[in-house]
């Protein structure tokens, strides 16, 4: 089962969930297998099986499971697993032949198999002993040296001298060698030591290459097609080992091979199928030495391998297999991971020759691979440029372009006719040999400008090829080194030096690489993979030049501006990835990458963003990784700037990209704030609406990214940047936004007001406080400005008064109206900033510095009153904790974003409910939650300024008369309850009556009825009918009141996903008084737009945590406890709600926003009800419906309870 899941399910699933869905499955098997006796399994060995089962593992997913993989074997197997698995190696590679009396079953299995199910069984033998030996010590370290290279010794010391050996064990030996020094640790050093198994080898080698160039009878080339594949991979891996184990045979067979393709070029192919396998085992052979030659002779063989095509095998059906001998065995193997796994070649070859259409997959990649190897070496365009080979010289044409030149359009050229996999190596030739030989002045710019358009079109619409519902099949390598070759730096040299600003505008062209990564970063937003692909070349080949470069003004550059562009659009751009509950998945950054030295790999990356490895693996499962990339990459662009040649790391310039980004991003804000404040004629517009998005909305996620950035990035301000930063920020102080919005626009205020105060406090915080019609939250954001201010001078105030008297005058004076503001926390914020100013300086010294300019008995008068006035004194306590802690400086760095912030998403649900306190600790130490693809702050500066500011007021208001501010406080419960013993008195005194208890609302009426004005100016919205119930149990206020009992019914959330949903629906729940809401994840009751909405009601209704992986067991809890449940779902049972008749115990299940409730939650519920609906839609919001069937039960108890 394992190994069909594995060829033929994994391969057709997403990428991005191949790791988790392969490593559940191996898991999975081994849980089944753990327990179950050993022996024997349809009469062949379980080692067997279990050999069979690992070899079909995708090599690209093999070191996920390495962990997995030994658990299976030890499940299976057995302790001595290890010890199995080298008995049947050793059996597999026994020359010995035919079965014979006294063995044991795994020697008769081993003797008794076909050559290519041994070839099988060893891969996963080999790899059985890689994962068990992950975390040994001591031998298990040396597995190649001391137990492969031991069990198969025997065969490889005589294969070549000794033919009657088995092909079997001549196959099983040597690819049990190669693959064994390719995967294991202490392969390199085994394979440098055995130089006489390795002379040897190539003996053997040359014997049969030789038949499979024809040298024999014809048969032999069918018989050694099948195996050229493994004498390819054995002659790299001797190739790359020392000099010294490579002798002349190594020459014979490159000589053989070369001189087999130059008489296919010369002559006219006939596509005879002998022709054809000859090819390409000549081909074969000399790929796999080509990287090790001289560097003339590298060239030579370079443009000899190009040339080379592979004509189509005649009079053949496609399907047929090349060799139909049945004691060569069959391995079936899936033609995804055989011909299009990119990594796979490195350790287990080229794909195996078995049908006639496998010719043509594993010559291409045959000869690309080769290409690309030889144009990773240094030195090849230079040889190139020498001499053309002997062929282009005798006889040739005379062209306009030199060769070399033409070699290049030739090469870019053939991206039309390429296919996943090799487009890949044909990516890595491009941007190594053909873009420095056609992107220079020495080639015409019309031509470059040409071939420049097309590259970018055919680069764009290959990688778009891949995406959709109709996309073809393409590795995620292939995308990644298209992406990596369209966004190579030579390219985008090319681009801005062909195609300036000047020349598009008159000729009215567009930039085509820039037009093309914008067109992909769109269609990343709705297509997986996409988007990583383009990130990690993009910002290596955009930010490499600016890492020194620190000068000058973007509009002086526009190069800058138009790679600023891209930055922007990288900052705000949001990708797709396949949704799972509250995880998601997509692929790695730099994932399948198989140049990792190119512009796509981990290293180019990280030399632009050092930081990328460690975000990728934080980040990696959220929708915004692309942008945290290119924000951490800007952030240390602009740190390495500002520190690079300077010893005091003294900021400097700001580099003139930083500073074009910051440009971009703010000509998007404000045009994003202009369309709130003037929207289209055909939307209404209230004046005394508040310009503000709806929350989460898509404008809203857009202030939110670009704010972070503009505040991270901003931080790094030089003076000139400040200037027109300062500005821009003050223009959006003066409008009302989403409060985390504004969290980021008041500690950029604060950072930039802080260190350069001559360019934000006359110019334009002074007058901004003087407007005094501005909304509350305007004048609270300048207020804070004003505390962080004064609380920095007042550090050091003889110093700030001696230096800067003028401005704190007129700051101090611009404070001072706001003293009598209406509302209370902005009062609070003044009063504490007026008197941390003054009373630092003192007032005399004060109005001596301020010459005049001021009443010295007004400023001496409120400075007192502010001094002894005893509610001033309080309130200053409270806020003074709350200013202390503020430090904009460390909250305005990147770190603050992406060290101290929880990313729910990355929660495991298996360890969540143990971890469950633990992680509730931590919440604490987090300033930001990154949840729905957002950083959100967990607590606004300005939220706790009003917290504080209302607890203050609020015993404030215990002293007070309770008819005009009702409250439950202490003092406010005892005269209720004293009002309501008051009554209770008096009625069993006038009717004989016992005793009888009032309720809260009948004692206020009683109390507030004689109250100037009665009780007509009090809503009664404000004064709960009973006292509030505290979550974790209990009644707040007076021990001794009766507390309203809790409807006995339980809301099950846990399948609901949208943060909006849940705090409505615990909103409803708390006001309906219900026994509990379980939701998927606690968590969200720290997220702002839940507070937001819910307005305190997770404080007053106990809530659960209730997961999708446990909703079934809690469900069957309830039941037991004696709960009804009921769904809320459109099934062909349900019955509609005015029809229901609901349990006293209920317990309420909601589904999905979009899908509903799963249908294996379904058979667990004792009914379901629906909505009945009039109109053309047939589904409302989770919330909605949710609240209607809560007030349905409500009502029926209601009923009940008073009959």
């Amino acid at each position: 089962v394992l190994g069909f899941f594995f060829s033929s399910i994994l391969t057709k699933t997403p990428i991005s969930v191949r790791r988790n869905l392969a490593s559940l499955a191996v898991c999975t098997v081994t849980r089944l297998c753990e327990g179950a006796p050993a022996g024997d399994c349809g009469g062949d060995t379980l080692v067997q099986r279990v050999a069979e089962t690992v070899a079909s593992v995708p090599d690209n997913l093999l070191d996920e499971l390495q962990d997995p993989l030994a658990a299976l074997a030890k499940a299976t197997l057995g302790p001595d697993a290890m010890g199995h698995s080298t008995a049947l190696l050793r059996a597999l590679a026994d020359p010995g032949d035919g079965a014979c009396s006294g063995l044991s079953a795994v020697e008769t299995l081993g003797r008794s198999v076909t050559p290519m199910v041994a070839v099988q069984l060893v891969l996963g033998i080999v790899r059985l002993l890689w994962s068990l030996g992950a975390k040994s010590n001591g031998d298990n370290q040396r597995l190649c040296s001391s137990v492969v290279l031991p069990a198969i010794a025997p065969t490889l010391h005589n294969i070549h001298r000794r033919p009657y050996i088995p092909r079997r064990a001549k196959a099983a030996a040597v690819f049990s060698y190669v693959y064994a020094c390719a995967l294991l640790p202490d392969g390199s050093a085994t394979l440098e030591q055995q130089v006489e198994i390795h002379t040897e080898m190539l003996a053997y080698v040359e014997v049969h290459h030789a038949e499979a160039l024809g040298h024999g009878s014809a048969s032999g080339v069918i018989e050694e097609s099948s195996w050229m594949w493994l004498h390819a991979l054995l002659l790299r891996a001797l190739w790359q080992a020392s000099s010294s184990c490579v002798g002349g045979g190594a020459d014979g067979i490159l000589e053989s091979s070369a001189a087999v393709i130059n008489n296919h070029l010369k002559a006219v192919t006939t596509g005879e199928p002998q022709e054809v396998l000859v090819t390409l085992a000549a081909a074969s052979a000399l790929a796999a030495v080509a990287p090790k030659l001289d560097i003339d002779r590298r060239a030579r063989l370079f443009v000899l391998l190009w040339r080379c095509h592979l004509p189509r095998a005649r009079g053949v059906e496609v399907r047929f297999d090349v060799n139909d001998d049945e004691g060569l065995g069959h391995w079936q193997r899936n033609r995804l991971e055989e011909h299009y796994d990119l990594h796979r070649v490195d350790r287990e070859g080229l794909g195996r020759t078995l049908e006639w259409r496998d010719t043509m997959a594993v010559f291409l990649v045959a000869k690309w691979r080769a290409l690309a190897s030889l144009a990773c070496l240094p030195g090849l365009i230079t040889a190139l440029g020498k001499q053309p080979p002997a062929e282009q010289q005798a006889g040739a044409p005379v062209f306009e372009e030199p060769w070399p030149h033409r070699f290049g359009l030739a090469l870019l050229a053939e991206l039309e006719t390429l296919q996943p996999p090799h487009i890949a190596f044909w990516a890595m030739v491009v941007r190594r040999v053909a873009f420095p030989l056609v992107f220079t002045a020495s080639v015409a710019e019309d031509r470059q400008r040409e071939m420049l358009h097309a590259l970018c079109s055919g680069l764009r619409g290959t990688i778009l090829e891949a995406t959709g519902d109709s996309s073809t099949y393409m590795p995620q390598g292939c995308m990644a080194e298209l992406a990596a070759t369209l966004c190579d730096p030579l390219l985008l040299e090319a681009e801005r030096r062909l195609f300036p600003p000047t020349f598009c505008e008159q000729s009215s062209a567009e930039s085509p690489l820039t037009e093309a990564v914008r067109r992909l970063l769109a269609v990343g937003e709705v297509s997986v993979g996409v988007s990583r692909c383009v990130v990690a070349p993009l910002l290596a080949s955009l930010l490499r030049p600016s890492l020194h470069s620190n000068q000058g003004d973007s509009h002086e550059n526009p190069s800058e501006a138009a790679a600023a562009e891209l930055m922007v659009a990288l900052l705000l751009h949001q990708e797709a990835t396949i949704p799972d509950g509250a995880a998601q998945y997509a692929p790695n950054i730099a994932a399948g990458v198989v140049d990792s030295d190119g512009p796509g790999g981990n290293g180019s990356l990280a030399a632009v963003c050092p930081r990328a490895c460690e975000l990728g693996r934080k980040f990696g499962g959220t929708p915004g990784l692309t942008r945290i990339l290119t924000l951490a990459a800007l952030d240390c662009l602009a740190e390495r700037s500002s520190c690079d040649g300077n010893p005091r790391n003294e900021r400097t310039t700001l580099p003139t990209l930083v500073l074009a980004t910051l440009h971009g991003l703010l000509a998007a804000l404000r045009r994003a704030l202009e369309h709130l404040l003037r929207p289209p004629s055909s939307r209404r517009h209230s004046p005394a609406r508040p310009p503000t998005p709806m929350p989460m909305s898509s404008t809203h996620r857009m202030q939110l990214r670009a704010w972070q950035a503009v505040l991270v990035l901003g931080a790094h301000a030089d003076r000139a940047t400040a200037k027109f930063l300062v500005a821009e920020l003050f223009f959006h102080l003066s409008v009302t936004h989403v409060p985390d919005v504004r969290e980021y626009q008041e500690l950029l205020g604060c950072v930039l007001c802080g260190r350069f105060p001559d360019l934000a406090v006359e110019p334009l915080l002074v007058p901004a406080l003087k407007q005094f019609d501005a909304a509350v939250q305007v004048s609270a954001s300048l207020l804070i400005i004003v505390g962080y201010l004064f609380r920095t001078w007042a550090a050091s105030p003889k110093e700030a008064l001696r230096s800067q008297p003028e401005r704190i005058t007129a700051l101090v004076l611009a404070t001072v109206p706001y003293l009598s503001h209406n509302a209370a926390y902005v009062r609070g914020c003044a009063a504490w900033a007026y008197q941390e100013m003054v009373s630092a300086v003192g007032p005399e010294s004060f109005c001596a510095h301020a010459g005049g300019s001021i009443d010295a008995t007004l400023i001496q008068e409120l400075q007192r009153f502010q001094t002894e006035n005893r509610e001033c004194q309080k309130m200053r306590g409270r806020l003074k904790l709350v200013f202390t802690d503020f430090e904009p400086g460390p909250r305005s760095i990147l770190e603050c974003l992406v060290d101290r912030s929880l990313v729910l998403q990355d929660v495991s649900e298996s360890s969540q409910q143990q971890q469950q306190q633990q992680q509730q600790q931590k919440q604490q130490q987090y300033e930001h939650v990154f949840a729905d693809s957002e950083f959100q702050p967990t607590s606004t500066f300005l939220s706790h300024l009003k917290r504080e500011v209302a607890e203050e007021m609020n015993v404030l208001w215990d002293r007070t008369d309770p008819s005009q501010y009702p409250s439950y406080s202490e003092s406010w419960q005892q005269l209720v309850a004293d009002a309501m013993a008051a009554e209770a008195m008096t009625h069993g005194a006038t009717t004989g009556a016992a005793r009888v208890a009032f309720s809260e609302t009948d004692a206020l009426d009683l109390m507030v009825g004689g109250a100037a004005g009665g009780a007509a100016g009090l809503q009664r919205k404000f004064v709960p009918p009973a006292a509030p119930e505290v979550a974790g149990g209990g009644a707040r206020g007076a021990t001794e009141r009766v507390v309203a009992r809790r409807m006995p019914l339980v809301v099950v959330a846990s399948l609901v996903d949208k943060v909006p949903n849940v705090a409505g629906l615990s909103r409803t729940c708390e006001v309906f008084n219900c026994e509990a809401l379980c939701v998927p994840n606690l968590k969200i009751t720290k997220d702002q737009v839940f507070q937001s909405i819910s307005v305190s009601a997770e404080k007053w209704l106990p809530m659960s945590e209730v997961t999708k992986v446990g909703l079934k067991q809690h469900l069957l809890e309830l039941r037991r406890q004696g709960f009804s449940l009921v769904g809320v779902e459109q099934t062909h049972s349900s019955v509609p709600l005015d029809s229901w008749q609901f349990a006293p115990s209920t317990a309420l299940v909601l589904g999905a926003e979009k899908e509903g409730i799963d249908a294996e939650v379904l058979p667990l519920l004792d009914a379901c009800v629906e909505i009945p609906q009039a109109g053309q839609l047939r589904s409302l919001n989770v919330h909605v419906s949710g609240s209607l069937v809560i007030w349905e039960y409500v009502r029926q108890r209601r009923a009940a309870l008073a009959t």
